[in-house]
């Protein structure tokens, strides 16, 4: 929903993830899944934390629904009680891109610094969970490994790069020379 405060999820949808009671079945759970995925980009370093309940779906493994899943499941319910509110992108002002790269799956947060208050805006948030191919290539592709990194995020929001520098913040992986 975009408003005068910028760009709020909408609280229908918020409101359905959390009253949901937790998934029994496959189908239960791509269901919640589903429902993430269509305000994913309200939440930071979703699909890392939606790692457990991800495990559920593997192929010829039953569903149980673990210690592990529930406490998935509750953070991310919470992340949905009080949502940030994204904001708009500022014209010809450079975006900050963080990036966060595990071993199976990476996230960033595209901002903007707000020069009024010097406080970072968040635009968007983005999770990408890796192929098997990429997860088990992380280490020995190195600085490939941060151009698929980048390179996700930047298709994702290219119409926005377009007009923007952007500065490139990676904090959580070392990349070899």
């Amino acid at each position: 929903i975009v408003s005068e405060k910028g760009i709020e999820v909408d609280p229908d949808k918020a409101r359905a993830i959390i009253e949901m009671s937790p998934p029994r079945t496959e189908k239960e759970v791509r269901g919640f899944l589903g429902r993430v995925n269509y305000i994913a980009r309200f939440i930071s370093q979703l699909i890392d934390r939606c790692a457990p309940i991800f495990k559920l779906l593997r192929k010829n493994q039953p569903v149980e629904w673990n210690e592990e899943c529930q406490i998935s499941f509750d953070k991310i319910k919470q992340c949905l009680i009080n949502p940030p509110i994204l904001m708009p992108p500022i014209e010809r002002k450079p975006f900050i891109l963080y990036l966060t790269i595990l071993e199976d799956s990476m996230g960033c947060m595209l901002g903007q610094l707000n020069e009024t208050n010097n406080q970072e805006r968040v635009i968007y948030y983005l999770s990408k969970k890796f192929t098997d191919y990429e997860a088990s290539s992380i280490f020995t592709l190195g600085k490939n490994m941060l151009c698929l990194g980048v390179g996700h995020p930047t298709v994702k929001i290219v119409h926005a790069e377009t007009y923007h520098p952007v500065n490139i913040q990676n904090r959580s992986y070392q990349v070899p020379t």
